[in-house]
């Protein structure tokens, strides 16, 4: 088994790591998520219950906050418009939930297995492994 330990990471960078390896297990290019995804997710997954976090983590209070903290982080222009279509691809991706009453949500796995955890275990297994013919190599 191979084991790795990452130390002194602030919790958004422990965020990070984790979208960084999950995206290194997929291998359908349209669920991996893209640098400004990580972000997005990161920054709402960080509202405190200060924020209303945990209930109306998605309200648009928390948007305009998310907005706001994105632009001055990273130094670039995210507007409401490009922020409601992270949003969507989030959705698509499966790592926000909106319900029958339009409210969106983190994903159960994300609550259950990332978010404020100090531990985060990945297997990776590989199944249908094809056996190559060596001999029917053809040298160009």
């Amino acid at each position: 088994m191979i084991s790795k330990k990452f130390k002194g990471l602030t919790r958004r960078e422990v965020y990070h790591r984790i979208f960084e390896i999950l995206n290194y297990a997929q291998n359908d290019k349209e669920t991996k998520l893209t640098t400004s995804e990580i972000r997005v997710i990161t920054e709402f997954m960080l509202l405190s219950k200060d924020d209303k976090g945990m209930l109306y983590r998605f309200s648009l209070g928390n948007r305009k906050k998310v907005l706001e903290l994105y632009n001055k982080r990273y130094g670039q222009i995210l507007n409401n418009k490009n922020l409601n279509g992270i949003l969507t691809n989030l959705r698509k991706k499966g790592l926000v939930i909106r319900d029958a009453d339009g409210m969106n949500y983190l994903s159960p796995f994300i609550e259950n297995k990332i978010l404020g955890k100090e531990k985060f275990e990945v297997t990776i297994g590989f199944e249908d492994i094809m056996e190559e013919n060596v001999n029917n190599y053809n040298e160009r």
